[in-house]
């Protein structure tokens, strides 16, 4: 074994965090280490990156409706270079809370773009309990979504492109 092969990652994290009236925002830098970082599993990268993730977030609320907006770049090297955007929005009537969201993530390293659009409502039926339905639409061309189901388990004939609905009901504890 190397000298290096137990070293740890290490992480460095600055935020900065805003929120008065009507405005939220938020920024922050994280910054991970994984030089000479021993593979911990068999899909874990050995050593030789480190990761650089800018976020910038912010959130207008005007009456019953609110805008937000997030801004984030994730870059490695040469081999990660990622730049996401998205415009998301919600509107509450009474006990109804309807949503969207729409935002895109490029892959600079190839020069492609994943497409995410989605559309949801919440039925509260009490403080703590709620019927809820989502759909999303979502192109992964860029390759640069994570999805707890991702496109290549769903049988079709353009495995870059999937939807997928969900209709539930949630109790918070």
């Amino acid at each position: 074994t190397s000298p290096g092969a137990y070293d740890q990652q290490g992480t460095t994290e600055v935020g900065v965090n805003y929120a008065n009236g009507p405005i939220a925002a938020s920024f922050s830098n994280l910054k991970q280490d994984w030089t000479s970082v021993a593979a911990l599993n068999s899909t874990g990268a050995a050593g030789g990156k480190d990761y650089t993730i800018n976020t910038a977030a912010a959130k207008y609320t005007f009456g019953a409706a609110s805008v937000s907006g997030l801004y984030q770049t994730n870059k490695a090297d040469t081999t990660v270079n990622n730049e996401a955007l998205t415009v998301s929005g919600t509107y509450t009537m009474g006990a109804v809370v309807l949503m969207a969201q729409t935002g895109t993530n490029k892959n600079k390293v190839n020069n492609t773009k994943s497409k995410l659009t989605g559309i949801g409502a919440d039925y509260n039926l009490s403080k703590r309990t709620a019927v809820y339905f989502r759909a999303e639409t979502i192109d992964n061309a860029g390759g640069t979504m994570n999805a707890a189901v991702v496109s290549s388990a769903i049988a079709g004939t353009d495995t870059n492109k999937f939807a997928r609905t969900a209709v539930g009901l949630r109790h918070s504890f």
